[in-house]
């Protein structure tokens, strides 16, 4: 319960003790001193005196009331950020039913690579709507390199489905690797990212039947 509390004091009290050791507070009694050693009536020196005292416990004061400031303003703009974030599409799901075929060539040409096959399920989890931008896949040959998928595609909507709160989307989705037969390619090794209408990226699971 007192967690939060002793924090912010904490913080406060690390931001008040770099005002007053800060410039502008060494700036207020350097010219306090300079005004008193000019003058030479005892008197009005005594009542500078008090006066720069006051001067100098209400600047003390004044950068006290900033460090809760700059500390409110830290913890605030954590929570814009993270409210932010919440605001922005969340799109979850997952991967399956994977398949290779054989990327045909032109005519008498031989195949050219593989075709990926495989079906999409995601959710948004956000009150934010969001359409897809793209949808990235990578998958890595038994040679150990990683390939990009090109001519990516959704067997339904173009462009792809709205993904509104709570509505699942199913998408059948294909890709090209060209160049690489299905038999050098290891299933294990795909991702999935999608791309929100945001830019922002959203990688999918693969589920327990990805390979059925």
């Amino acid at each position: 319960m007192l967690k939060r509390p002793k924090e912010y004091l904490l913080i406060v009290a690390r931001l008040w003790g770099e005002a007053i050791s800060g410039p502008l507070l060494a700036t207020v009694g350097i010219v306090l001193y300079v005004f008193q050693a000019s003058i030479t009536d005892a008197p009005t020196a005594s009542r500078v005196m008090k006066g720069g005292a006051w001067v100098t416990l209400g600047t003390a004061g004044a950068m006290f009331l900033l460090a809760q400031y700059i500390a409110w303003s830290i913890e605030r703009g954590k929570f814009e950020s993270e409210l932010a974030k919440n605001k922005m599409p969340n799109l979850r799901g997952e991967f399956f039913d994977l398949s290779f075929r054989h990327l045909p060539g032109l005519g008498p040409v031989p195949p050219i690579g593989t075709i990926v096959d495989v079906w999409i399920s995601a959710c948004n989890h956000t009150e934010t709507e969001t359409t897809l931008k793209e949808i990235h896949m990578e998958i890595t040959g038994k040679n150990g390199t990683t390939y990009r998928l090109t001519g990516v595609e959704s067997w339904f909507k173009t462009p792809w489905s709205t993904f509104a709160r709570g509505i699942h989307q199913k998408l059948h989705v294909t890709g090209n690797v060209h160049g690489m037969e299905p038999d050098r390619l290891d299933p294990a090794t795909l991702t999935i990212r999608l791309i929100d209408g945001f830019g922002n990226e959203h990688p999918l699971r693969p589920s327990s039947a990805v390979f059925e």
